[in-house]
């Protein structure tokens, strides 16, 4: 007799299809292929295509290991930042799913507890901290994002004849014709953000 497919194995699943098909291509009717089961049996697991996202998004969210060994915000906050985006290279389409869909998982709310933990004894209002909290995952989200995009399409691939020459676009070329272009999602850039982000911080609570 067949064992009974659960909740974890389709989210397993999920992972896998939606690795396959991209978030525009994913649906109900292609997972419950997937799982040989019925769309209505799939549907008594996850009441929607939304509702399963959001198991999905709280699943991976648990993974992210909160960074115990540092002592100092501004280390916690690069270090956790490091293990965010290591989570959103190991889910496929993560990050684009917590763009898409305003997370509401217990997970994904303990992670942004626990960024407002560490910022507590911050000179900053109550509200700044929650913005804070918001461009820091932002960042690493849209870091992650603009990262695939340049890996598949090489929008940033300039050729003589499109608007980009020495003449008409002297800085950009330079740059390219160094290489720099190349460094483009690269771990350097993402923690050259993280110093942009952690230094500006920290000069607002001096200036406060």
């Amino acid at each position: 007799m067949k064992e009974p497919i659960g909740k974890n194995k389709i989210i397993e699943k999920s992972w896998e299809l939606l690795k396959e098909e991209g978030i525009s291509g994913f649906s109900m009717r292609k997972l419950a292929k997937s799982v040989e089961m019925t769309v209505s049996s799939l549907y008594y697991h996850f009441e929607s295509k939304e509702a399963l996202f959001n198991e999905m998004i709280d699943q991976a969210s648990g993974t992210i290991a909160y960074p115990i060994n540092e002592r100092e915000w501004d280390m916690r906050l690069r270090k956790y930042a490091e293990n965010i985006l290591s989570v959103l290279s190991e889910y496929a389409q993560l990050a684009q799913l917590l763009m898409m869909y305003p997370p509401t998982s217990s997970n994904y709310g303990k992670l942004m507890d626990n960024l407002l933990k560490i910022i507590e004894n911050l000179n900053l209002s109550e509200e700044n901290k929650l913005y804070a909290v918001n461009y820091y995952l932002n960042y690493i989200l849209t870091f992650k994002l603009d990262s695939e995009n340049m890996a598949s399409n090489e929008k940033l691939n300039f050729t003589e004849g499109s608007g980009f020459s020495q003449s008409n676009t002297p800085y950009l070329y330079k740059l390219k014709s160094e290489g720099f272009f190349d460094k483009l999602g690269s771990r350097e850039m993402f923690e050259f953000g993280l110093d942009i982000f952690i230094n500006g911080i920290k000069v607002l609570e001096k200036s406060l």
